[in-house]
């Protein structure tokens, strides 16, 4: 991993701009999901969780960035891409992500509730 190089991983709708995607998402079901890993380079911009694979991480999981990346894509080959807000959303896949890379979980923040229709 160089300078300024990041492994940058996220949980989110298949389509994300359609309508259909969010009546679906607003109306408490599900929408299939994407599972995306991509190196970058540079600042990263909006809401993003940083960390740092721990030690114990590079004994279960290699020292590379590439040995990271497997164990990345082998978690996500097990994930429920099936995503639901408040359920198995961003939130939930970066929680049980880093419980998977560094032993420890993200807390989940409760996010606004939404209204009852």
């Amino acid at each position: 991993q160089g300078p300024g190089e990041c492994l940058v991983l996220d949980f989110l709708p298949l389509h994300p701009t359609h309508p259909a995607t969010a009546a679906a998402l607003l109306s408490g079901g599900g929408v299939p999901g994407e599972l995306r890993a991509r190196r970058m380079r540079g600042l990263l911009r909006g809401p993003a969780i940083t960390t740092q694979p721990h030690s114990h991480v590079l004994q279960h999981h290699g020292s590379s960035l590439e040995e990271v990346q497997a164990s990345v894509a082998e978690f996500n080959r097990r994930w429920d891409a099936s995503l639901r807000l408040l359920r198995n959303d961003c939130s939930h896949y970066a929680s049980a992500l880093a419980l998977h890379l560094t032993g420890k979980p993200l807390p989940i923040k409760p996010g606004p509730r939404l209204p009852t229709l």
